[in-house]
């Protein structure tokens, strides 16, 4: 089974259809904005009764725990990243949004507005950058 890809042009985002799951990738180093027509339309265009699954990944979490005041500056980034995408991801009914950049595992419940739902109404949002760091 040959993934659907769908790009635009050289640009850091895409998604694929991979077996039962749509994946679409975004960059939360580019602007949001840039990437918004291209988001919507894809997560418009998922065919549920070919790929019921719906995973997003970028970068940054929207969601990310800690209290290590370094982290403050990603809590911004979170909360700006919520502000653009949360409502998106949650009105196309994403099942899980993937994330790294902070070197820990952490998973929520389903989750909007930071408040837990029942399973199957909201993404679960993890951070799987525990690939590790040496750090001092």
């Amino acid at each position: 089974n040959v993934p659907r890809w769908s790009v635009m042009g050289d640009a850091p985002w895409y998604s694929f259809d991979y077996g039962h799951a749509h994946i679409l990738v975004y960059s939360t180093e580019h602007s949001i904005a840039s990437q918004m027509a291209f988001i919507k339309g894809d997560l418009a265009d998922v065919d549920r009764d070919v790929t019921p699954w719906v995973i997003v990944a970028g970068h940054r979490p929207l969601y990310l725990t800690g209290l290590d005041p370094s982290w403050d500056k990603d809590q911004q980034v979170a909360a700006q990243l919520r502000a653009e995408l949360e409502d998106l991801f949650y009105e196309h009914g994403a099942d899980l949004v993937l994330a790294g950049h902070h070197h820990s595992y952490q998973r929520t419940c389903p989750l909007y507005k930071g408040e837990c739902k029942p399973a199957g109404t909201a993404p679960v949002y993890m951070v799987i950058g525990m690939a590790g760091v040496m750090e001092s």
